[in-house]
């Protein structure tokens, strides 16, 4: 397991260091500079050498990189080109918004997706799976940008149930903090519960018909016994994989759901960055994001050896 753990670690830098390579030429490559954010188009030319040469823009691409880097190594991600604050302090600021967003929705996505599979599975061809057939076919059709506006009308505006936008952290007020990420949460999480609701039934239906199934039922265990004990654990190890890409998905579907709810969050704080063309902060998105996904596809590996003890990392 050790040396497993060893390879996945030299694996992930590697994953991190390319990603960092070719986010660093593609944002060199799009059209557009801070400079033009922060002076404008009616700036004159002295102006515009004046503000390159302070941000370093000025000097060759790869001098920025090698420069970048040598930054990051000494855990600096350097300063925002708008707000001249420190890339880190601004990310590490807006993870904690994020990151509880991502988690609660992927509980609500756990919690309607486990049992909807596993009844679905075991009601096969009656008008339950049906119904649960297209109730998921539909949470997949749905955008989440159109999902969030609805539940902004109907639970916000209409009924007043939840507030329509805003932030307030859960450590400060609990109950108010999760009043603010139920919509948003539904809102990312609606297709995640659809995707592995359909996963969670697929496996169970493969599970079901295995000869330890038919010899479980045999020795008399009862169905629950059967269907939780066995069946699920079994059925779960593929559902993992799809949890671990999920991950990254939630995260980038926070892009926009954070905006339509007004969360400050990192995904919001990478679409202001784009808007903005603030490469360093950008830039330090972007790292902070890939670390996160291939940190969860780590533990997810792992997950793996304890549903099944049959699966050995050498």
């Amino acid at each position: 397991m050790l040396a497993y753990l060893i390879r996945r670690l030299i694996f992930a830098l590697v994953v991190i260091v390319g990603v960092a390579t070719i986010s660093f030429a593609l944002l060199h490559l799009i059209p557009g500079s801070p400079v033009d954010a922060i002076l404008g188009t009616e700036s004159t030319p002295e102006a515009r050498v004046a503000l390159e040469h302070q941000l370093g823009l000025d000097r060759p691409v790869l001098v920025q990189y090698v420069s970048w880097w040598g930054n990051v190594l000494r855990g600096d991600l350097g300063s925002s080109v708008m707000t001249k604050q420190p890339v880190g302090k601004l990310i590490s600021e807006r993870l904690p918004v994020t990151l509880p967003l991502a988690l609660f929705s992927m509980l609500i996505a756990l919690l309607i997706a486990v049992p909807a599979g596993i009844v679905s599975a075991l009601r096969r061809n009656t008008w339950i799976d049906g119904l649960v057939s297209v109730i998921a076919f539909a949470g997949l059709s749905i955008p989440g940008f159109w999902l969030g506006t609805l539940l902004i009308l109907g639970f916000s505006v209409h009924w007043q149930i939840f507030p329509p936008g805003g932030y307030v952290s859960i450590l400060d007020d609990p109950i108010s903090g999760l009043r603010h990420l139920v919509l948003p949460a539904i809102a990312l999480g609606t297709t995640f519960a659809a995707v592995l609701t359909r996963m969670i039934r697929s496996s169970m239906l493969e599970v079901l018909g295995a000869d330890y199934i038919r010899t479980a039922r045999a020795k008399g265990q009862t169905e629950q016994r059967v269907v939780v004990g066995h069946a699920l654990r079994n059925a779960l190890i593929p559902a993992v994989t799809i949890i671990g890409v999920q991950v990254g998905i939630l995260l980038s579907g926070a892009l926009i759901i954070e905006q339509i709810f007004s969360l400050p969050g990192i995904g919001r704080l990478t679409v202001q960055a784009v808007l903005d063309r603030d490469i360093p902060l950008l830039q330090g998105c972007i790292i902070v994001i890939a670390l996160i996904f291939v940190i969860v596809n780590l533990v997810t590996d792992l997950i793996y050896v304890y549903l099944d003890p049959r699966i050995s990392y050498q």
